[in-house]
This record gives C-alpha cells, sequence and structure tokens, in this order.
C-alpha cells in the first residue's frame, strides 16, 4: 500500500514540476500552514506540504524545503528536489547534486528531473563544462593571479546560454554514470583546463608594455580526451614607465581578463559548432 500511495504521490510531484498543475496561490495564513506542515510528524502531511510549495513557488518555504531534502522519507526527499528545481533558481542545483548518489532509485530520478527542468529554464544547454580549477592554479604568474583568472574563464564560458557548469557532479557520480547521467539530460560533457603560458609587464620607450597569452585545453570529460587548444592572448601600453605596484597589478588584471575571455570564446566557438546535430 505505502509503494502505490509513495508512487502516486511522486507522480503528482513530477506533475507539478512540468507546469501542468495550477490553482489560486494560497493566501498567507494558508502559506503558513503549509510551511509548518514540512514538519508534521506524519510523513504524509510533509509530503503533501513538500509538493504544495513547489506547486506554488512559496519562497518563504525555502528552509524549510532544504530540510525536506534531507528527509528520513524518500517519497519527501524525492518532492523536496521536484519542489526546489520548479522554483527555477539556478543556484539551487548545488543542493540537488548531492542528492545523485541517494540509495533510492525513485529520489535520484527526481533528482535528475529536477535538473533537466533547470535545464530547461536556461534554455535547454547542450554543453556540459567543468572548468578545471587545479590547471590554472599551478600556473606561475607575475602576481599570484591564477586562481582569480580560472574564475574569469569560468565567469566569460557560465555566461553562456549554450552552456550549464558543473555543480560537482563529475565529484559524487562515477565515469559512467556521469556519462549516463548526462545522456538523459541530452548532453556533452567536456573539461575546460585553462592555463596562463605568459605574463610580461615590462618598461619600454616612456611606457609600460603588457602581454598576456593564455590556452584552454578542451577536453572530454569522460573519455579524457583532448579535443581542441584555444589560445587567447591579450596586450596592453600604459604611457607611464614608472607605474606603483598597485598600478601594475590593475593593468595586469584588465590583460589577464582580456585573454581569459579571448580563450573562453574560442573555445565556446569550437564547443557550439561541436555539438550541433
Amino acid at each position: 500500500m505505502k509503494s502505490m500511495f509513495m508512487s502516486w504521490m511522486i507522480g503528482l510531484a513530477l506533475f507539478t514540476l512540468r507546469g501542468n498543475a495550477c490553482a489560486q496561490t494560497p493566501d498567507r495564513l494558508q502559506q503558513e500552514r503549509i510551511i509548518r506542515a514540512l514538519s508534521d510528524p506524519s510523513f504524509k502531511m510533509r509530503l503533501e506540504a513538500t509538493i504544495l510549495v513547489g506547486k506554488h513557488k512559496l519562497e518563504r518555504a525555502i528552509p524549510g524545503l532544504l530540510q525536506a531534502l534531507q528527509d528520513t522519507e524518500e517519497t519527501v526527499r524525492a518532492a523536496a528536489a521536484v519542489s526546489l528545481a520548479r522554483m527555477g533558481n539556478q543556484d539551487h542545483r548545488k543542493h540537488l547534486i548531492p542528492m545523485l548518489k541517494d540509495p533510492n532509485k525513485i529520489v535520484v530520478h527526481a533528482v535528475e528531473q529536477g535538473l533537466i527542468q533547470l535545464d530547461r529554464a536556461r534554455g535547454e544547454p547542450r554543453i556540459f563544462l567543468v572548468v578545471d580549477p587545479l590547471a590554472s592554479s599551478s600556473a606561475q604568474t607575475a602576481s599570484g593571479m591564477a586562481t582569480w583568472v580560472i574564475a574569469k574563464v569560468r565567469a566569460h564560458l557560465g555566461a553562456s546560454s549554450h552552456v550549464v557548469l558543473s555543480s560537482g557532479e563529475e565529484k559524487v557520480l562515477s565515469r559512467d554514470q556521469l556519462a549516463q547521467h548526462l545522456r538523459r539530460r541530452k548532453m556533452f560533457g567536456f573539461n575546460i583546463r585553462a592555463k596562463i603560458d605568459k605574463l610580461d609587464q615590462q618598461a619600454r620607450r616612456g611606457s609600460t608594455q603588457t602581454h598576456c597569452e593564455m590556452n584552454a585545453l578542451v577536453v572530454t570529460l569522460t573519455e579524457n580526451r583532448v579535443e581542441f587548444v584555444a589560445f587567447g592572448e591579450a596586450d596592453a601600453e600604459i604611457d607611464n614607465p614608472r607605474l606603483t605596484p598597485q598600478q601594475k597589478e590593475e593593468i595586469e588584471q584588465v590583460v589577464l581578463d582580456a585573454a581569459a575571455k579571448a580563450s573562453a570564446d574560442k573555445a565556446l566557438e569550437y564547443l557550439k559548432a561541436r555539438v550541433e546535430p
């Protein structure tokens, strides 16, 4: 009996996720009752409340919804994953990813459906990217900006509607599991490994000249095969040969950012062509 009830309720949760259920938004008093029910001793009450939170997108209930992700009942955890995705906040991916390791298959299915819903909200991108922080952090730069640079590469790539940046999927799933997971999400997975090849700043002919060269390796995520190298470079010249350390660092940041964007743009151009049907 519980199994039948569980299947019916999860079916209802997925039904609301697809946006097929509509009803009048509950008033404030009703919302308070729903939020309180998230911690009700009865798992049936918690389950119903969890579904209603997502159905009506009650953002005030998000803290309770996050607690519901850890509920002892798998039905509540699954419904919580669906409802959290229903909110439409892309930042909520980080709360869903650890649940891909849930021992219950219904929960994992609900999480994947939630991620697919969030993918759709971004325009159904087909490129899944891991931006490797280790590749850049090992690079030697004059001012120790490698970590800052990888954040810039990640930001430039993540701004594209063609891309979903990893929220840690590759850390909780095995290689085979990740490959299957991405297929269900209809995505191609890649790793971007950025590296600063050269950063040079010198006073020449009455000015300060700064030059940066970068490359971003496009590597298949599950096969670990290099497919493409995107080169980016940038220059700046300031009519002042005696800059302060702060000014030098600011110019380095501008040049590094420009080089990072150039390499990210070339990598993205390749990836978009790569995943075209």
